[in-house]
Parts: structure tokens; C-alpha cells; sequence
């Protein structure tokens, strides 16, 4: 036995109350679904007992968790009270301790796990989450059990329901989603605000489907001063900029009657982002320079709201898309200002396709709810009416 200075944890002396599903260890064993994106991974609580009432051994709950999350100290297995099914680590899954932030079930929803109550030196329990992530594509369901590396405790043992992860591989498209109206000002002579957002039918069957940043704006034009600015990422956000221009529809050299903007943040004050300190993001032929000049950072137009836009960003699933008609930003000091008085045109070039199939089919790269990002074509003119309606031509996953 070591000393009381030093570690006291017996192996031995812990036990395994099962798999769970939930963070209160109320379901144990079940199915968890996953996404094969290579990024959601399943969530499974660990139910862990301690017990020696040697009263030399001083082991506390935190100790037997420090211990249980060190790599090599558990096994993680397929397999059910069948028999064992080999190694998830040979079959190149991984089991993790840290959350990646995404949701861990495609319907269900998991939170974190209860405390570790210390009851009493000689008789300590508690869960840990553990988060396991298949193979990218794998499209089966598989159980799933875990031991001690030296044999004295293993889940295979605990209750008659086994515990099991279920993968699917992406497999929607553009049917899978819809632009929803939030709010619509004057129809198509005026300022709409809409979201890019899952179908009813996946909206109502979980909260997790929600699509939560934009990652990047590719134009429909190839014809830029610098490509290695295509296409523009948005997911860097350093500048903290927070508006994008996917179109700007020119009358003429200065005028513009709409303008389209991806709102990648859910608040109701924007900073308007650009590409880089000179070129701003636009599908159209034009390449913009806010203010007709070079601007620094801490130049960039800040503060700006969006015109009659009366609504609660923390009410949607989907990312923001506003389209304003001739006239449409509220600048800080309150006036009303039109969006050629902020981006002046430096460049006409002829249009030229950029991977899509016309002029105002900019694509959108989003990130959702489960780790999955997206690839959309909208059709800004798929009414024909100016820009007012749009059609999502397709959604495909970038792997």
C-alpha cells in the first residue's frame, strides 16, 4: 500500500454501474445516433463505484476520475453479453473526454454529467462522460461496451440492455431545407429578412437541427483581383466583422436597388466585413472598396442596423440572410443610408460563372448543429421579381 502522501487508488476496487444515456444514470443502455461526419461524436456516461474500507487508502472522487479519463486505463470494446466484438480503437474509432461543442445525438438531447458526490472514503460513485466518434461513412449500429485495461471491472457485466451507437451518413439535399420569412417589409419594393434553415419536418422532430455559422462566401464570379481571396472565409472572423455581401445589384455606377447579406452573428447591430483591408465580398462583377479607399481595421463601418428589422435573433434555427431594397442601413448616428454610399464599385469586369451556373447564384458555406458543414447554392432571382424570392439549388456536405 503507498503512503499517505501518495496515490491510494486499488484498480480493484472499482466497478462499473454501466453505459448510460443520460448524465443522471437513469437510462442505462439504449441506442445513441450519430452523424458519420468524421466530427459528431456519441456521448456515454460512465457509472463508476469505489469501494475499500481499508482506512489507510484516502482515494477521493476526483482522484478515481483523473485516473478512469487517463488514456490506457480503459478499454473500450464492441460487444454485448454475445461476446465480444473487438477493439474500437483497431477498427480507427476514438473515445474522448473533452466535448467538441456539437450536439451528441441527432434527436436526443444530452447535457453534462452529475457531480461525484464524495459519500464517504470507503464508498464513492460517480459518471463521466466519454464521447465516441466512428469512422467517417460508417452507416451501422454497433454495441458498444468498456473495461478496466487489467480486467477487474467491465460494463459487459451490468444490466440486460446493451448499449449501442448508431451511425448514419449524411444523406439530405436541397429538400432538407427552406428559407423561412422572419420579417418582410414592403415585399419585393422593400426590406426582407429571412432564414436559411432545416425543414419543418427535421425542425420538428429535434432541437438539434440548426444550422449555427457561416464558414464562407463563395461568388458566382471568378473575376477578382486577387482569387486567393475565393472564397471568402467567413469562419475566421478576427475582425469581428459580422455582415456579408452576397449581392449588390447595380442601376448604375454608384446606385443600387437591393442588396443581399448573410448575417453570420445573431445580433442586431452590425460591423460589414471585407475580404481584406481593400476588396469586399460580392457575387456580382463588381469588386467593392468600403469608402472608395484603402481603410484599416479599426475604419471598417461599424454599428450599423439593418432597416425596420424587429426581431429576436435567439429565435431562430438557421443562419440570417437579409436583403435590403435602394435604401436600407441605419448608420450610428441614426440616418438612413444606402448601401452605394458604403461600397463603391473599383471594378467591372465581364461576369464570368464561378462554379455555379449564373450571375446571382452565390454558394454559402454553413456549419450545423452536428458538426457537418454544408455546401448551399441559393438562386437569388428564382422568382424572377428583383431578388425577392429565392430558391436553394442544392446542398451538398464538404468533407
Amino acid at each position: 500500500m503507498l503512503n499517505n502522501n501518495e496515490l491510494t487508488l486499488v484498480p480493484a476496487q472499482i466497478g462499473f454501474s454501466g453505459l448510460y444515456l443520460d448524465g443522471n444514470a437513469t437510462q442505462l443502455g439504449g441506442v445513441r445516433s450519430v452523424y458519420s461526419n468524421g466530427v459528431m461524436t456519441g456521448v456515454f456516461y460512465l457509472g463508476w463505484t469505489y469501494y475499500n474500507p481499508d482506512s489507510t487508502d484516502t482515494t477521493t472522487a476526483d482522484q478515481v476520475v483523473s485516473y478512469l479519463k487517463t488514456a490506457g486505463n480503459i478499454d473500450w470494446r464492441f460487444g454485448d453479453k454475445s461476446g465480444d466484438k473487438g477493439s474500437l480503437a483497431d477498427a480507427g474509432w476514438t473515445v474522448g473526454v473533452t466535448d467538441n461543442g456539437y450536439a451528441h445525438d441527432i434527436v436526443q438531447q444530452t447535457g453534462p454529467a452529475a457531480e461525484s458526490p464524495e459519500v464517504s472514503l470507503v464508498n464513492l460513485s460517480g459518471i463521466i462522460p466519454f464521447y465516441i466518434l466512428p469512422v467517417l461513412g460508417y452507416a451501422n449500429t454497433s454495441p458498444i461496451y468498456c473495461k478496466l485495461t487489467d480486467g477487474t471491472a467491465s460494463t459487459m457485466a451490468t444490466g440486460n440492455q446493451s448499449t449501442q451507437l448508431a451511425g448514419q451518413v449524411w444523406q439530405h439535399n436541397s429538400d432538407s431545407f427552406a428559407f423561412s420569412t422572419i420579417v418582410d417589409n414592403g415585399g419585393s419594393n422593400g426590406c426582407v429578412l429571412r432564414e436559411l434553415r432545416w425543414s419543418d419536418y427535421y425542425v420538428s422532430e429535434s432541437q438539434n437541427y440548426s444550422l449555427i455559422k457561416t464558414n464562407n462566401i463563395i461568388p458566382s464570379t471568378s473575376t477578382w483581383i486577387n482569387t486567393a481571396y475565393l472564397p471568402f472565409d467567413a469562419a475566421k472572423g478576427g475582425s469581428g466583422r459580422n455582415i456579408f455581401l452576397i449581392y449588390n445589384a447595380p442601376t448604375d455606377t454608384t446606385l443600387s436597388q437591393r442588396s443581399v447579406f448573410v448575417l453570420d452573428k445573431l445580433t442586431p447591430t452590425y460591423d460589414l466585413a471585407a475580404l481584406n483591408e481593400e476588396e469586399y465580398a460580392c457575387n456580382q462583377e463588381y469588386t467593392f472598396l468600403l469608402s472608395n479607399k484603402a481603410l484599416t481595421s479599426s475604419q471598417y463601418p461599424q454599428g450599423y442596423e439593418l432597416e425596420n428589422f424587429d426581431w429576436d435573433p435567439k429565435s431562430i434555427s438557421g443562419i440570417p440572410i437579409a436583403t435590403q431594397y435602394k435604401k436600407g442601413f441605419i448608420d450610428p448616428n441614426g440616418s438612413e443610408t444606402n448601401p452605394a454610399s458604403v461600397f463603391q464599385y473599383i471594378q467591372n469586369d465581364i461576369p464570368v460563372d464561378y462554379a455555379h451556373t449564373g450571375d446571382y447564384i452565390p454558394g454559402i458555406r454553413v456549419l450545423d448543429n452536428f458538426g457537418t458543414v454544408i455546401d448551399f447554392v441559393i438562386n437569388l432571382d428564382g422568382g424572377g421579381d428583383d431578388k425577392y424570392t429565392w430558391t436553394i439549388e442544392s446542398a451538398a456536405p464538404v468533407f
